[in-house]
């Protein structure tokens, strides 16, 4: 496929892309014997968050309201069922709500 672009007139290879992205947004490109900076550790659920979390949430498969909690995740096990995630804190401190569990608008 890549060559057959170049045949076509497009002379760069597909790696530059993600090195071009990498270069507009800001992020430094590393040398081969470089590590990237460690990134802190995103904050933990706030206990608010938790609550209104908690508060909301009921299963619409089992309609059990049981939330299993870690510092940034919130998961829900129906009976027999493995846990499935709810809502996490990502590593960019956003916090990201499943839509599984709120039902279709």
């Amino acid at each position: 496929v890549r060559d057959a672009v170049r045949r076509q007139g497009g002379g760069e290879p597909f790696w530059s892309e993600p090195r071009r992205e990498r270069l507009e947004v800001g992020e430094p490109v590393l040398k081969r014997d470089e590590e990237p900076e460690p990134r802190p550790d995103p904050p933990p659920l706030s206990p608010a968050e938790r609550r209104r979390l908690t508060r909301a949430f009921r299963c619409p498969a089992c309609g059990e309201t049981s939330l299993l909690a870690g510092e940034r995740l919130l998961r829900h096990a129906c009976p027999g069922q493995a846990p499935r995630a709810v809502a996490w804190r990502g590593y960019d401190g956003v916090l990201v709500e499943l839509g599984w569990w709120r039902g279709r608008p």
